[in-house]
């Protein structure tokens, strides 16, 4: 479950948008091994579906941009501060082209964190098309700096671009 928490208009979102939008990813998934069996839950969904990483011919691909490498690292702290965090673990903006998606997934790599909230900002001034699913909840329209914290960190979730430009989300845990 996801609980909306307001709007974070502190940042200059745009700025941001602006600088990445420029920038080779750090990160461009599905990266992972399709036959690993510590991820089998997921791939045997993409597989049984018929996803395929875009490298594949496939519509599967996301960016994800990380502070202190793409952005300064203090867009995350202030995001923190904003919304109460105390410590974080992990923040990265993430990127879903048009045409594509990040398929049925959950975040793997929260295992063993210290700080179990997670909450992710719409970053981008809305772009019809672009949808972002958690946990059976669908977001589209959301205004830009819509915040949401979800119930536990490793919900399902799948983000799909139907729209002409690409959309943008900030994650923290």
């Amino acid at each position: 479950m996801i609980k909306d928490i307001g709007i974070c208009s502190i940042i200059d979102w745009n700025s941001i948008i602006a600088s990445i939008s420029t920038q080779e990813p750090g990160y461009i998934g599905p990266r992972q091994n399709w036959n690993d069996g510590r991820i089998s839950d997921i791939i045997d969904i993409w597989k049984s579906a018929g996803y395929k990483p875009v490298s594949d011919g496939g519509s599967a691909e996301w960016h994800m941009f990380f502070p202190g490498t793409n952005f300064p690292m203090g867009v995350a702290d202030q995001f923190a501060k904003f919304v109460g965090m105390d410590d974080w673990n992990s923040a990265w903006i993430s990127r879903v082209m048009p045409g594509q998606c990040a398929p049925w997934h959950y975040d793997t790599q929260v295992e063993g964190t210290k700080n179990p909230r997670r909450i992710h900002c719409h970053i981008d001034v809305d772009e019809p098309g672009n949808v972002l699913i958690i946990d059976g909840m669908h977001l589209y329209n959301q205004i830009q700096g819509q915040m949401y914290e979800w119930s536990d960190p490793k919900l399902w979730h799948a983000a799909f671009n139907l729209g002409k430009k690409p959309a943008y989300l900030f994650n923290i845990y």
